[in-house]
């Protein structure tokens, strides 16, 4: 079994190098960018006292050598330089000691140390009939070990390796042997479906997910991970995406009754200041809507981030401004994804993207042709019963199948029942809000730009993206949503099997 890299105790620190020329198991310090300089610093301040050593170290000699060859006694001026030449070499040759040891300190590795072997924590095999309970499920996965068990049935896992004949999955590692074969790495279907939950659930980093829950080998559950994204993404697009809609065409008219009833429903208003006030519902909306959509960006790491060089005032990498720029929003001020999202009143949301942060909620949705695409799956519906989805102002204008608040340019005014219904449509639109938060929660590594990695060489943050929606979806049709409830639209979530069904 491999073995864990070799750290000082103090620092942490494994290896006399700097911190990007090694790989994570082998980092010599945990420094950011801007703390690069540190040993540098150390190592410059050694240099200067050596030289400051080694010079005085030549005038005291120099001196010596004259007052050996000078005849008669020595002035006390002379002989108070060479004192004073002499403690300045004891003085510089003690900092160069320290230094020297500070840097042993911090950065070697002792010979005992660096000899005792040690290995990763054993592999646990890990299988959902392992889980004690409810409570340490959903701490791991979110779902409880009943919904573990239709979640991994439903994905088919284990009918993928019987379909190859096997007891395990063959992840590949891009290497190959001399026969022609690849290496591949064996993981049971049910222990890399755990862990991929696992690192969803949590956010953590794999060393992390693996040292607490799974043990064995780093690598090996990075590519299984890997593996298990892509295979998901690949199987389920068609189903997270906005092509999700047409299962639920049906069921347009019912979304379009249960928003219409809760905006007629009265209710109190709290202002800020404590005010309550008691506010009708509407008599009816003034057109039909099935959904809410709107745009959301996730945080990521810079791409190709980092100092050109291990030294203080380093440069950037500037061949990579374009790749950096591509994926920045000025508006926001962030480097980020965008997804758009359509959300529907059982709870259940489809999605498009993720695309660049660049683009605002407008430039998405031309990307998306989502206007069209509602246009055309209607096509054989009369016109009074066509369905829209509502979005905010920034949807305002000439398109067919999406409409958002009024609006009035000055120096006109809202009416007073535009302004009933835009208050009512505000309230309405709330649980597309709260769906971010719901998986911001549920899937935290959504919430952490650590789990967003554009600039790897084998990145899979989009179809991860993707992977999470459809899970948080799953999360829905097991205990249901916001949007879902009693209290918003009263409309029931499907169940698993009819939304994963292919």
């Amino acid at each position: 079994m491999a073995r864990n890299p070799f750290r000082g105790r103090l620092t942490n620190a494994p290896r006399r190098a700097a911190k990007r020329q090694r790989a994570k198991n082998s980092r010599w310090m945990h420094l950011g960018a801007a703390e690069i300089g540190t040993r540098q610093k150390i190592q410059r301040c050694w240099a200067g006292h050596t030289l400051a050593t080694t010079n005085s170290l030549f005038l005291a000699g120099y001196a010596l050598g004259l007052r050996a060859v000078f005849v008669g006694p020595l002035s006390a001026a002379t002989q108070q330089m060479i004192d004073y030449l002499l403690r300045q070499a004891a003085f510089f040759a003690w900092h160069v000691t320290q230094w020297t040891s500070l840097d042993v300190f911090l950065f070697d590795i002792p010979l005992t140390e660096f000899q005792y072997r040690r290995a990763f924590r054993p592999r646990v095999h890990l299988r959902i009939a392992d889980l004690r309970d409810d409570m340490t499920a959903k701490k791991m996965t979110s779902f409880s070990v009943s919904q573990l068990h239709q979640l991994y049935y439903h994905f088919g896992l284990r009918e993928f390796v019987l379909a190859h004949n096997e007891t395990d999955l063959l992840i590949g590692t891009g290497h190959w042997r001399a026969n022609g074969r690849e290496n591949c790495y064996r993981l049971h279907p049910e222990e890399l479906f755990l862990y991929m939950l696992t690192k969803c659930k949590t956010g953590m980093t794999n060393e992390k997910v693996i040292d607490m829950y799974f043990g064995g080998d780093y690598a090996r559950w990075t590519y299984g991970y890997r593996w298990i994204i892509f295979y998901l993404d690949l199987l389920y697009r068609n189903i997270v995406g906005h092509v999700g809609l047409l299962r639920f065409l049906p069921q347009f008219e019912r979304f379009r009754d249960a928003i219409q009833q809760y905006c007629q429903k009265d209710r109190w208003y709290h202002d800020h200041q404590g005010n309550v006030t008691w506010v009708p519902g509407l008599e009816k909306l003034p057109y039909n809507i099935f959904g809410w959509i709107d745009g959301t960006i996730d945080k990521i790491l810079v791409p190709f981030s980092g100092p050109d060089g291990d030294y203080d005032g380093a440069p950037r990498r500037a061949q990579y401004i374009d790749a950096q720029e591509s994926v920045y929003s000025g508006w926001k001020k962030l480097h980020g994804i965008k997804l758009e999202t359509v959300l529907l009143p059982n709870g259940i949301s489809t999605l498009f993207g993720p695309v660049s942060a660049r683009q605002n909620d407008r430039g998405t949705l031309n990307l998306s042709g989502l206007n069209r695409f509602l246009t055309l799956i209607q096509t054989s519906l009369p016109a009074h019963r066509r369905c829209m989805v509502f979005g905010d102002s920034i949807y305002r204008g000439f398109l067919q199948n999406i409409t958002s608040y009024y609006r009035a340019i000055p120096p006109d005014v809202l009416t007073p029942p535009e302004l009933k219904i835009n208050a009512s449509l505000r309230s309405a639109r709330q649980p597309i809000e709260k769906n971010y938060g719901l998986t911001s929660c549920v899937q935290q590594i959504c919430d952490s730009r650590r789990g967003y990695q554009l600039g790897k060489r084998h990145p899979y943050s989009l179809e991860q993206l993707r992977v999470c929606h459809l899970l948080i979806n799953c999360y829905v049709c097991f205990n249901g949503d916001q949007a879902s409830g009693v209290n918003t639209f009263d409309c029931s979530p499907p169940t698993l099997d009819e939304y994963l069904r292919l």
